[in-house]
């Protein structure tokens, strides 16, 4: 269940990606919880899409269930994908690959992409990737009421090629604190470009959200004594609105 978490409305929510045309392009989608956890809950890989019908498929693997487009806060991708004249996978234009697929995201109400960092940050992606694995943060409390802690940055199985990157990826034999450039390695940087990006607080769930969860954290408490204690929380909710 840890691992198999979904975005609900309220989280922030934000895309990065690797550019390939012959190589993969690697897309992947994140959101942060309510503890601050950040969570990478899709993958999508292709090949030899230019960069209308990449940006098209992200379009429609970015919908809800219900349709509706939920709000992105950013798209961090990869620096290649905004050289001006040419790349090496795609032939010349005078526009870049990103450029061309920011106007399809906007028309579909999502931002266009950004560029986010470069080789030179390599190392600091890979050095926050290995911490946010690694740090655990607090996560409420378990039925015992002992603190619960889960890690930073929680992969679900729905992103396997980026599962298996990280387990396999070989050191850099002569920069062995980098991890070595290799055939297959973009769901990595797809990946860590969106986790090298983010950073602040989460987003606080709504006040409706909240009476929900107090309504129903002890059913079997009467109907009165309910409707008295969310009356207790609201009033405390306006008197903390009235302070700020």
């Amino acid at each position: 269940e840890e691992h198999e978490a979904v975005p609900k409305s309220w989280h922030r929510r934000w895309i990065s990606g690797d550019w390939g045309f012959t190589h993969f392009s690697a897309i992947y989608w994140h959101y942060m919880d309510y503890y601050g956890v950040l969570r990478t809950y899709k993958e999508k890989l292709v090949q030899k899409h230019d960069p209308d019908m990449l940006a098209e498929m992200i379009v429609k693997e970015s919908l809800d269930e219900d349709g509706k487009m939920p709000r992105y806060e950013a798209f961090a991708f990869s620096h290649d994908a905004f050289a001006s004249n040419n790349t090496r996978t795609f032939g010349a234009d005078v526009n870049s690959i990103a450029g061309h697929m920011g106007r399809i995201l906007i028309d579909a109400g999502m931002p266009s992409p950004f560029r986010t960092g470069g080789p030179g940050t390599k190392i600091g992606r890979e050095q926050h990737m290995y911490n946010a694995l690694r740090r655990r943060v607090p996560c409420g409390a378990n039925s015992e009421g002992l603190p619960r802690f889960r890690k930073n940055w929680i992969i679900s199985t729905a992103c396997p090629k980026l599962i298996e990157c990280l387990g396999t990826a070989p050191r850099d034999e002569k920069k062995p604190e980098e991890i070595a450039t290799f055939l297959g390695d973009d769901p990595l940087q797809g990946a860590g470009y969106g986790v090298y990006h983010i950073f602040g607080d989460p987003r606080d769930k709504p006040l409706s959200v909240k009476k929900q969860e107090l309504w129903q954290a002890q059913p079997e408490r009467s109907v009165h004594s309910k409707v008295m204690q969310q009356m207790a929380f609201s009033a405390g909710q306006k008197k903390i609105g009235r302070s700020k």
